[in-house]
């Protein structure tokens, strides 16, 4: 996670949802470490959606994300920017 000026992003609260038809069937958070990284561990295999969300920055989301067992997904930077 990176700021506007992709500077590292602490503390932000990142969740992971499986979506199964109309109805969210699965979903993990956890918060952003001081680099501004995240492990959500242990998902079940499925297409995520992520969304990242902070006090007084716009939220940010990425879909699509394919989750398989026993592999590390990455997911590449995702900024966040200050509410103006």
């Amino acid at each position: 996670m990176v700021d506007s000026v992709t500077e590292a992003f602490e503390g932000a609260t990142v969740t992971a949802t499986l979506a199964g038809g109309s109805t969210y069937i699965f979903s993990s958070s956890v918060v952003t470490d001081v680099a501004g990284s995240f492990l959500i561990e242990q998902l079940p295999v499925g297409i995520y959606d992520l969304t990242v969300s902070a006090i007084d920055y716009v939220g940010s989301s990425v879909s699509g994300i394919s989750v398989t067992a026993g592999v590390d997904t990455p997911i590449g930077t995702i900024g966040l920017v200050p509410i103006p």
